[in-house]
C-alpha cells in the first residue's frame, strides 16, 4: 500500500548478412524504471529513469566506372544514438480530497555519434550530435465535486541542440532574377519557454 515499482527492458537485433551494401545490422535496447511512494495520505513522491540506444552498421562503396564491388572501395558507417532521461515529482494535498499541489521535473539527454571508416583509412567521422531538454511544471488543482476538477498549471521548458545538420542551415539566393531566399532545410534553435494553462476536467 506504500510503494509501487515497475521496471522494463527490451532488446531487438536485426541482421542482414546477405546484403553487401546498405544496412547490415541494427541493434536496439531500452530499459527503464519508475517508483512511487505514498509517504502519507496527503503526500506522494514519484521518480524514474529511462535509457534507450540504437546502433546501426551500414556499408557502402566508392563510385567507380565501371562499378567495382570489391573491398578496395568499401566504406563503413557505424551510427550510434542513445537517449537517457530522469524525472521526479511531488504531489501534496493541501486540503484532503479538495486542494492539491504537484510539481514535476524531467531531464532528457540524447547524444549521437558517427563512426566512418574506409578502405584507404582517410575517412573522417562527422561531428557528434547532442539534444538536451529540461521540463518543470507546477500544478494547483481544486476538486469541486466527485466529477469536476479545475487545475491551473505553469510549465517551463528549455531545449539545447548541437547538430551540424539542423543548426544554422543556410539560405540560397539566386544569382539572377528576383532576390528571393530559398530555405535549404529546417533549422533547429535553442530556446526557453514558459506556459500557463487552465484545465477543467469533468467525468461522466
Amino acid at each position: 500500500d506504500k510503494v509501487d515499482l515497475s521496471t522494463s527492458y527490451a532488446y531487438l537485433f536485426n541482421d542482414y548478412p546477405d546484403s553487401p551494401l546498405g544496412l547490415r545490422s541494427e541493434r536496439q535496447q531500452s530499459a527503464g524504471g519508475e517508483v512511487s511512494y505514498r509517504a502519507t495520505d496527503r503526500l506522494e513522491l514519484t521518480g524514474g529513469y529511462g535509457w534507450g540506444q540504437v546502433e546501426t552498421d551500414q556499408h557502402s562503396r566508392e563510385s567507380t566506372t565501371p562499378i567495382a564491388l570489391t573491398d578496395s572501395t568499401s566504406w563503413r558507417a557505424r551510427l550510434k544514438d542513445w537517449n537517457a532521461y530522469v524525472f521526479g515529482g511531488v504531489e501534496y494535498w493541501l486540503l484532503p480530497d479538495k486542494l492539491s499541489l504537484s510539481t514535476n521535473y524531467e531531464f532528457q539527454r540524447s547524444p549521437g555519434t558517427y563512426r566512418l571508416t574506409n578502405f584507404a583509412g582517410t575517412a573522417q567521422s562527422l561531428p557528434g550530435t547532442k539534444y538536451r531538454r529540461q521540463d518543470a511544471t507546477a500544478e494547483l488543482g481544486y476538486k469541486l465535486d466527485e466529477a469536476t476538477q479545475i487545475r491551473g498549471r505553469w510549465s517551463w521548458e528549455q531545449w539545447d541542440v548541437t547538430d551540424f545538420a539542423s543548426e544554422d542551415v543556410p539560405l540560397f539566393f539566386p544569382l539572377v532574377g528576383a532576390n528571393n531566399a530559398i530555405f535549404l532545410g529546417d533549422s533547429s534553435l535553442d530556446y526557453r519557454a514558459h506556459a500557463l494553462a487552465l484545465l477543467i476536467q469533468r467525468s461522466f
